[in-house]
């Protein structure tokens, strides 16, 4: 008789988390997340990745992509480069800046997060006064067995990834 999990595996990451760190005596350590569990981290770590600006424009920076794919031939992405460029960098009232912003949040998410597939990001609103934008992320969540349709809603105010 073999041991049949109830999900799939827990993430280091939130595994090594400690929800209440007072707490003096450990509660039992849980061993799979359920899919709704699954969704809740895949969506803390996009809020982590999204809310994460790094220092230059990564589609002006040659050696990002060659780094990546050529001399670590990674998987997951080149740590230097977690997280989005400063919107500044694009001029989002215009169509190309448009894609390169989509372009640049979805390589990311790709690159990142590994448990996302057919990952396809959209601009819904922009909204110049109040600096935010509205943007779509539709994709599959994969881990496992579990494989379902993933829609994300991403606001960023001011720069800031908002909860919605």
């Amino acid at each position: 008789m073999g041991w049949k999990k109830s999900g799939e595996l827990i993430p280091l990451f939130d595994r090594l988390h400690d929800e209440n760190p007072r707490q003096k005596q450990e509660s039992p350590i849980q061993k799979t997340y359920n899919v709704e569990q699954i969704r809740a981290s895949v969506l803390s770590e996009l809020f982590d990745l999204l809310d994460t600006r790094i220092p230059f424009n990564r589609s002006d920076y040659d050696d990002a992509s060659f780094y990546e794919d050529t001399v670590f031939n990674l998987k997951s992405g080149y740590p230097f480069f977690y997280g989005i460029s400063d919107f500044s960098f694009y001029d989002i009232a215009s169509t190309q800046g448009q894609e390169q912003l989509e372009n640049e949040i979805q390589r990311a998410v790709e690159i990142f997060e590994p448990r996302l597939e057919n990952i396809s990001i959209t601009i819904q609103k922009i909204d110049r006064d109040n600096q935010s934008i509205v943007l779509q992320l539709d994709a599959t969540l994969k881990v496992g067995e579990i494989v379902e349709a993933f829609t994300f809603p991403i606001s960023i105010e001011k720069g800031s990834v908002k909860k919605k």
